[in-house]
């Protein structure tokens, strides 16, 4: 049986109470055998003034419904994935994230695989180094990220 979880304070500022743009990466625990592995992971934008947050994810089980995996949703950013409560794995605020904004957005509008569930694992010395994931693809490309994951600055 599972257990309720607590899942603590908001981590996404109150649209209504900050005016502020925020870019925020979130990440939740899956279920299965996956959730050895990976998370879920998903980006939220809010643009000075906006009173809701944007949120962009891949949903693998979207396909199997005839559906894009590629989520493009409003809402509250900080909700329980399934029951996992979300985790904020990076954050910009203010001007910074301003100049994110239409880039991010650029970068969803491009990803490569909206209608494909698509992950690749590195593995360097039989570990399993990291996982290529939807937040990674985007933010790559406006380089809020500036990560590599080998010698030679492939995935």
């Amino acid at each position: 049986m599972l257990e309720p979880k607590p899942f603590g304070e908001p981590v996404a500022p109150d649209p209504e109470l900050f005016d502020d743009p925020v870019v925020q990466v979130y990440g939740a625990n899956v279920w299965g055998t996956r959730g050895r592995f990976a998370i879920h992971t998903w980006v939220a934008l809010k643009g000075r003034g906006a009173e809701t947050y944007e949120i962009y994810q891949v949903i693998g089980w979207r396909k199997r419904r005839g559906r894009p995996v590629l989520s493009i949703s409003e809402g509250q950013p900080d909700k329980p994935w399934y029951g996992s409560p979300p985790i904020l794995l990076h954050e910009k605020r203010g001007a910074e994230a301003n100049s994110l904004l239409d880039p991010i957005r650029a970068a969803v509008a491009s990803y490569p695989y909206p209608d494909d569930y698509k992950t690749k694992a590195v593995v360097r010395h039989s570990i399993l180094m990291s996982v290529y994931s939807f937040p990674v693809a985007v933010l790559r490309q406006v380089d809020m990220l500036k990560c590599r994951d080998s010698e030679d600055g492939e995935m």
